[in-house]
This record gives C-alpha cells, sequence and structure tokens, in this order.
C-alpha cells in the first residue's frame, strides 16, 4: 500500500514540474537552459511545488532571475541593487526605442546611473563597469555581442521593464506608458509587459486599464493575456 502511494505521489510530482517547466518556457521568451530547469526543480524539491503550481506568471520568472544572480553574489544587498539597477536599463532602452547599446554607451549609462542614485566605490558589483558587466552576462541577464550590448531575453527585458512602471505609477508619464500599451494589449510584447506588471502590483489603475481595454480586442487577444484578465477579475 505505501509503495502504491509513494509511486502515485511521485507521478504526481513529475506532472506538476513538467506543467510548471512547460508553463515557464512554453512562449520561448526564456531559452530551455539546463540552469533555469535546475532552478525550478530545485524550488519544488524545497516544498514549493503548490506555490509555484497556483503562482502568477511573473512569479516563475522572479525565481529565475533571482536565483541566476544569487549564485554569483554573496549578499541580498547586492540581489537588491542589480534589481534596482535593471529596471532602470530597461526603461532606457524603452524611452529610447533601443534593443541595444554599444559598450560605450552602455558605460555611459552606468556612469550616469551611479551620479544619479549616489552609488559609492564600496557598491563595486555596480560602480565597477567590468564587473558589473560580467556579472550580469554570467548571470545571462544581458548579453554583449559584437559590440553592443543586449538584454538576454525578452522575459528579461518585459520583466524589469515592468517593475520600473510598477515602481514609479505615481508619475504621469508611467500612466501614459501604460495606458498606451494597455491600449495595444494585443500586441505579444505588450501584452507580456502587462503580465509582469501585473506581478508586481495590483494597482487599481492598471487592473481597470485592463479590462476597459481588453473588451475592445477580446477575440484578438492570446491566451497568457486572456488568463490574466480571468484572474483580474477574481481579484
Amino acid at each position: 500500500m505505501d509503495n502504491d502511494y509513494t509511486q502515485i505521489e511521485f507521478l504526481k510530482n513529475v506532472d506538476d514540474a513538467k506543467n510548471i517547466i512547460n508553463t515557464v518556457f512554453s512562449n520561448g521568451y526564456v531559452r530551455r537552459y539546463p540552469f533555469y530547469i535546475l532552478t525550478i526543480l530545485q524550488n519544488l524539491q524545497q516544498g514549493d511545488t503548490e506555490r509555484l503550481l497556483f503562482s502568477s506568471y511573473g512569479h516563475y520568472y522572479e525565481v529565475l532571475f533571482r536565483t541566476a544572480i544569487k549564485r554569483l553574489v554573496i549578499s541580498n544587498d547586492n540581489i537588491e541593487a542589480f534589481f534596482q539597477f535593471l529596471p532602470e536599463l530597461a526603461n532606457y532602452y524603452f524611452r529610447k526605442r533601443i534593443t541595444s547599446l554599444t559598450i560605450l554607451d552602455f558605460e555611459k549609462f552606468r556612469s550616469w546611473y551611479c551620479k544619479e542614485y549616489k552609488i559609492s566605490p564600496a557598491m563595486k558589483l555596480i560602480y565597477d563597469r567590468e564587473a558589473l558587466s560580467n556579472t550580469l552576462s554570467e548571470a545571462s541577464m544581458i548579453k554583449i555581442e559584437h559590440d553592443e550590448v543586449k538584454f538576454a531575453a525578452k522575459s528579461v527585458y518585459y520583466f524589469f521593464l515592468a517593475r520600473y512602471m510598477a515602481d514609479n505609477l505615481e508619475k504621469d508619464i508611467i500612466k501614459d506608458q501604460i495606458s498606451n500599451i494597455c491600449k495595444r494589449i494585443y500586441r505579444d510584447d505588450f501584452a507580456n509587459i502587462i503580465l509582469f506588471i501585473v506581478h508586481h502590483t495590483r494597482n487599481e489603475f492598471v487592473i481597470n486599464e485592463i479590462l476597459v481595454n481588453s473588451k475592445k480586442y477580446l477575440a484578438h487577444l492570446n491566451l497568457s493575456i486572456l488568463n490574466l484578465i480571468s484572474r483580474v477579475l477574481m481579484f
């Protein structure tokens, strides 16, 4: 009897793991790197199965990105430092409507960021150009190719741009940007930005914009955004 139960439980755990992994990688925005798959399996092994199964779309990526950075840095303060730098970088790409920066322009942005937010040399992983670019590259947050710095995957860009918007909702310009994104929520890139914004915040303004605009384009929305709308309605 115990052996039968153990076998059934094992098969259920395998199915749960497959469902979560397929959910994370189904849209193609994150490659099926062994490290990412291992990260999910380790979280399941630590007893996070139920939480991950019923988590928001964004939570999976939060786990992946935090773990990717955590394996390269020592303190939680350093992890949070990257989670503050990357949203600013994503917003800069968004404002400039660019997909890459030259290494020189990336250095100019890093220098501006350190001056703007008073980053001291003690925060070496952000202050030091080489340490910053190496850590972000090794964590698969950015990639450097042919003298250009790009986000390593669309999901990284969407996730951190959404975090910037969620953290700056008090600014009228951000509200205008979110309104414009919601007006074109039928586009895959905007739909995914909204999915991540909802992960970062349940702000009433964001929810209302989603609901108002989704009604206009219901027939054109992809499955992921329809699932989002259903969760919003249940919220």
